[in-house]
């Protein structure tokens, strides 16, 4: 019973979420991608869920940052292309490509939700970080990982253009942290 068993009992859970693991403990709220058999693929439920926790974690008194993390091998290999199957109907091109571009605002907005976050929002990478997992860290404020982390933009090869933030994001940073994110961490 060392000091790291200690620190998992002070880490207290959040609200318990399908595909995410969020804890909060000495000022920092963990979010954790809970799918490691998926290799943490972003689900339609994760594009959901995430910008409710990352509210939940900014307005929690005393969390002074967000660390953003995967469980298991990866930190995501990217969208789970399943998601694409529930909004292509076949039948229906127009009402297809409609549907198609609802979800994807509605991805773009959960993106958004880390970077309109008021405290500081730190990506951990290793293993695979793939299409929506650069757009995700993309959108973080600092960026670490481990040497053996492997990047990929993935939404060219399945003949996406990658539109949910790691093009228009990416060339935006560094920028200098908000009044709010000052006053929060400082």
């Amino acid at each position: 019973v060392g000091a790291k068993h200690l620190k998992q009992d002070r880490a207290r859970p959040t609200m318990a979420w399908k595909n995410f693991e969020v804890t909060h403990s000495d000022g920092v709220g963990v979010i954790a991608f809970n799918r490691p058999n998926r290799g943490n693929a972003v689900n339609l439920d994760m594009w959901v869920e995430l910008p409710t926790i990352v509210s939940h974690l900014d307005k929690e008194v005393g969390v002074r940052v967000i660390l953003l993390r995967g469980l298991g091998k990866h930190f995501c290999t990217g969208i789970d292309l399943g998601i694409l199957k529930t909004i292509m109907s076949q039948t229906n091109k127009l009402e297809d490509a409609l549907s198609f571009r609802s979800m994807v605002l509605m991805m773009q907005e959960s993106i958004t939700s880390l970077e309109k976050c008021s405290v500081p929002v730190i990506a951990a990478v290793h293993g695979c970080c793939y299409g929506a997992g650069i757009d995700l860290v993309t959108a973080c404020d600092i960026r670490l990982s481990t040497e053996s982390a492997q990047f990929s933009v993935k939404e060219v090869d399945v003949g996406l253009a990658a539109d949910l933030g790691t093009l228009q994001v990416s060339r935006q940073k560094p920028y200098p942290l908000s009044e709010a994110r000052k006053r929060r961490c400082c």
